[in-house]
């Protein structure tokens, strides 16, 4: 029993590891450009995470140079899940907020 435990276990990890090929991330903005290209002091630096690109209401917020994973997107925004350290939150988040996207794996197989 427990040999196939750890067999699925394995299979699991493999898994989880090559889905994360096919998932398409985003690096925020670090502090710098927020001081420099909205005038925010450093110690207030964060970034709203919205329940919809509606803006209707934080949901949370974040610190910028988070790497987060990108869920869908829309004119504007990026639906975005946070690190699971950070509870996995899912909200929005203004694309001009985004330094850059890091692509899905063109090599990985199955991306669907």
């Amino acid at each position: 029993m427990r040999r196939f435990l750890v067999i699925v276990f394995l299979l699991f990890v493999a898994a989880d590891a090559k889905a994360s090929e096919c998932r398409e991330y985003a690096l925020l903005h670090d502090f710098e450009f927020f001081v420099k290209e909205y005038n925010w002091s450093k110690g207030r630096v964060q970034i709203n995470l919205w329940d919809s690109p509606a803006q209707i209401m934080v949901i949370g917020k974040v610190l910028p140079g988070l790497q987060v994973l990108i869920l869908d997107e829309r004119i504007g925004y990026y639906k975005v899940r946070l690190p699971d350290v950070l509870g996995g939150v899912v909200g929005w988040v203004k694309k001009d907020f985004i330094e850059k996207v890091i692509p899905k794996d063109p090599e990985a197989i199955d991306c669907g």
